[in-house]
């Protein structure tokens, strides 16, 4: 039976750890950015036969022979990408704004934090960051991906698609579970951790291996 001491110790270090990488994001932001962007730009720049994606700079909307009418860009500073969503078809097109921030870092930092704060072996231990990591940097892609998909199977003048109301349906119920917050930053990490980091026995063998240390001896009396 793990105690409640364990348990308070492994959140406090799930803390602690994500506290450090959510501080250091502005040390890699501007790099981690500009490879989303690209990335974007290169396996995202397509939806079906009109839509048409550009990903840069928050609050930036570049000339496109396609964008025909913009959005201006709001105030949120938790907002760091614009992504120019536009209609190669109807010549229509607008700026979404998000945060890559929230869809792919945080999820990330989630993740390796709750490995991080999980009891093991230390190589094991090791090998699940990189994994977990990789896997919610994965799924924080599809996000955006998802976020996009349900963008141009609205019914206005960006709609690339149109999709009957049962999968309208599912697209919506599916990004407002997948894509909004707590989803797009706690839920599914969590989940990832679960499947591919959680051993009971880990944690019960560490509150066992802790309750075995001997005690410190009583000091000796000073004569």
């Amino acid at each position: 039976m793990l105690r409640t001491r364990r348990i308070l110790l492994a959140f406090l270090v799930f803390l602690a750890a994500y506290g450090v990488l959510v501080a250091s994001w502005p040390l890699w932001r501007n790099t981690g950015l500009r490879f989303l962007w690209q990335l974007g730009n290169q396996h995202m720049s397509r939806f079906g036969d009109a839509g048409r994606v550009h990903f840069g700079p928050y609050g930036e909307t570049p000339r496109m022979v396609a964008i025909a009418a913009t959005r201006p860009a709001d105030s949120d500073d938790w907002r760091d990408t614009t992504v120019v969503l536009s209609n190669a078809r109807l010549g229509q097109g607008a700026p979404k704004h998000m945060s890559l921030r929230n869809l792919v870092y945080a999820p990330m930092a989630v993740a390796l934090a709750l490995v991080f704060a999980t009891p093991g072996d230390l190589l094991r231990r090791v090998i699940l960051m990189l994994v977990s990591v990789g896997i919610a940097g994965g799924v924080g892609i599809a996000r955006v991906w998802l976020a996009l998909i349900e963008e141009f199977s609205r019914p206005h003048e960006l709609a690339a698609y149109s999709f009957g109301a049962p999968l309208r349906t599912l697209i919506v119920v599916a990004h407002n579970a997948l894509v909004q917050p707590p989803a797009s930053i706690f839920v599914l990490p969590l989940f990832i951790w679960l499947l591919t980091a959680f051993r009971l026995r880990d944690w019960v063998r560490a509150d066992e291996s802790q309750s075995r240390q001997p005690l410190r001896p009583p000091a000796a009396p000073r004569r």
